[in-house]
């Protein structure tokens, strides 16, 4: 297979999204089952976005397939959209768009498929859209009308076969689709911005460990022992009982997969050291002189120290394996969610999806009453808008302008400690906030201008 792109974004975008569905089958050519496993991640801040890039991926096809993204041929197959959907849920609804007889090109598919936002996703409609020469709507109301005419007559002959899977299908209610894609979206933004340490470590109100979660308000994160009882209160969390926790301590398999994990983390950060390590070190061409000045180097040097402390904190302290850590922060993020839904109660499904968001990252690094506790200007404006939303007629105008206010109060002016803080992560819930008013006001413009449109039609 060969990629062709406008820049390296696009590039490494399909190529992923390629990469993906190739691990995919090949897994279920020789595993025969239709799990997915892990997604790769790629940090797109980097790359040079203005370089056409022409990529020979390692495996070979028997048929070498050319993908241009700037040609009409450039579209995918409905075959790959159905791995895909097995891997993210969220690209049925491109594989219906596709089987719907509409054109899904590499480009669009994979920016649905790598997006972790509402927002990308929505560029990514507005990309197949335009290629289908019609609204997002209209391409989705034709989807689901074509899909549905193809579907119809096979219905007749799965009746006995299929009524138990159709009962479960029928019997999830809407609204709760929706409410999951906020919990994912949830947990994989909040995943980003936590570094995970598999360690306790000192965070600002106690002692934290895995993904950010708090398991200790009180207390020194230094002084915990691996040998110590600290992960009764985590086993605790995690539901087990007294005799299960006495039990895991003896289980040889458990220990052992322990230690396998700590070796696994320790080699991960000894491979960044080294890293670091030769970049300090570097030197111009065959001269003794650095490449780095002196200032850069101590930072380096900082941050290897850092690292190696890492290093020790495992060892010291012990760890909690990636599956216990996971299962803490979904749980974690489960509550943050509960809060975020209890304390707007039925505006919650009426919010937009980009606010909900804000709050349940709020909730899970800030604390679950920081609304009530820390941030009560951005409380009051956001109560605002939500008892607006729920109103038989909502003025638009009136929710924007409480929406404004409850960005201001989380804006870097507004929010100087939030920024100093968590900077990268409270830049984002800014700019998610400012989307959505500038979705907001879009319709506005929009709805203005059909209004234009029909008045100068019929004066």
């Amino acid at each position: 297979m060969i990629i062709i792109t406008e820049n390296k974004k696009n590039h490494y975008l399909i190529k992923n999204f390629y990469d993906e569905i190739n691990k995919q089958k090949l897994k279920e050519t020789r595993l025969n089952q239709t799990q997915g496993g892990a997604h790769t991640q790629f940090n797109l801040a980097s790359l040079d976005n203005n370089d056409t890039v022409i990529d020979y991926p390692a495996y070979k096809d028997d048929d070498t397939e050319v993908i241009h993204t700037d040609t009409i041929e450039d579209k995918v197959e409905p075959e790959d959209l159905e791995y895909a959907s097995k891997l993210k849920s969220k690209m049925k609804k491109i594989l219906n768009i596709a089987l719907g007889g509409l054109t899904v090109s590499s480009l669009a598919a994979s920016m649905f498929f790598n997006a972790n936002l509402p927002q990308q996703e929505k560029e990514a409609l507005d990309l197949m859209a335009h290629q289908n020469n019609m609204t997002v709507e209209q391409m989705i109301n034709q989807s689901k009308a074509k899909s549905s005419q193809k579907v119809a007559p096979q219905t007749t002959v799965k009746n006995i076969n299929s009524q138990e899977k159709t009962k479960k299908t029928l019997t999830k209610p809407i609204k709760n689709k929706r409410n999951d894609r906020i919990k994912e979206i949830s947990i994989e933004r909040i995943k980003e911005f936590e570094n995970f340490k598999p360690f306790p470590y000192q965070d600002r109100s106690g002692v934290s460990i895995g993904f950010g979660t708090q398991f200790m308000t009180k207390g020194n994160a230094g002084k915990l022992k691996k040998d110590g009882n600290w992960k009764d209160i985590i086993y605790k969390k995690l539901g087990y009982s007294d005799a299960k926790i006495k039990e895991l301590k003896k289980d040889k398999k458990y220990i052992d997969n322990v230690k396998k994990e700590i070796k696994k983390y320790v080699a991960s950060i000894e491979e960044r050291i080294d890293e670091l390590e030769e970049r300090k070190n570097s030197k111009v061409g065959k001269t003794n002189r650095y490449r780095f000045p002196k200032k850069e180097r101590k930072r380096l040097d900082k941050k290897i120290s850092h690292l190696k402390s890492r290093i020790d904190a495992a060892y010291d302290r012990g760890v909690l394996t990636l599956e216990e850590a996971i299962k803490c922060f979904e749980l974690d993020v489960q509550e943050a969610y509960n809060k975020a839904k209890s304390d707007f109660k039925n505006a919650f499904e009426k919010m937009h999806l980009d606010v909900i968001i804000v709050i349940i990252d709020m909730n899970y690094n800030v604390g679950l009453f920081f609304l009530q506790k820390v941030y009560t200007d951005f409380n009051k404006h956001l109560v605002n808008y939500s008892e607006e939303i729920i109103k038989e007629k909502p003025d638009i105008k009136k929710t924007i302008a409480h929406l404004k206010l409850a960005a201001k109060e989380i804006s870097p002016k507004g929010a100087p400690t939030y920024y100093r803080q968590n900077r990268d992560r409270a830049t984002e819930n800014y700019k998610l906030l400012l989307g959505v008013i500038e979705e907001l006001e879009a319709s506005i413009n929009e709805n203005n201008s059909l209004k234009n449109i029909y008045k100068n039609l019929f004066s």
